[in-house]
């Protein structure tokens, strides 16, 4: 009886331990209008609670391979985005819309690709949201700034950045 329980058990564990290491990365679910804007609203930073005053946030906003074009999955992502900018805690700030690349291919078409994302994003907010011209700006860094360094071609790489342009008021 003993022996028919360790090894269930280690079945068990080998299952475990077989899913959580050769089943493929998880896609993450698209963050929602609520938890864009805890990321982005204007906050008064305390200097002696340490960490940076910069509100950004980093969306996963997939597009079809070696091209700007927008999928669903991005376009639900960007909706939620767009509610938040419209939102009364975010409606009278402005944004740089950054696009990330993976080092996959050469670094100069990387730095071309990720601004005519970011474009696109800042395209899709204007027309299906509205947003204002001058409350957005568009930039793409291409591979210069890996969200994981220790895997280049990695998907985490491939990003949108939003981050808040007004000023955070430091209170001493």
């Amino acid at each position: 009886m003993m022996k028919v329980l360790l090894r269930v058990g280690l079945v068990m564990v080998a299952s475990v331990w077989f899913s959580s290491t050769f089943v493929g990365p998880t896609v993450a679910e698209p963050l929602d209008a609520n938890a864009i804007i805890k990321s982005l609203a204007p906050i008064k930073y305390l200097p002696r609670h340490g960490g940076m005053p910069k509100r950004a946030v980093d969306l996963e906003v997939k597009f079809k391979v070696n091209s700007a074009k927008l999928t669903t999955r991005a376009r639900h992502q960007l909706d939620a985005l767009g509610t938040a900018l419209q939102g009364k805690r975010l409606k009278s700030s402005s944004f740089e819309i950054v696009g990330h690349t993976d080092a996959s291919g050469k670094a100069s078409y990387n730095l071309s690709l990720s601004q005519r994302r970011a474009a696109a994003v800042v395209a899709y907010l204007k027309q299906q949201h509205g947003i204002k011209t001058a409350r957005l700006k568009a930039d793409g860094k291409g591979e210069s700034y890996l969200k994981d360094p220790l895997n280049p071609r990695a998907s985490a790489n491939r990003r949108v950045e939003v981050i808040n342009l007004n000023p955070v008021q430091v209170q001493a």
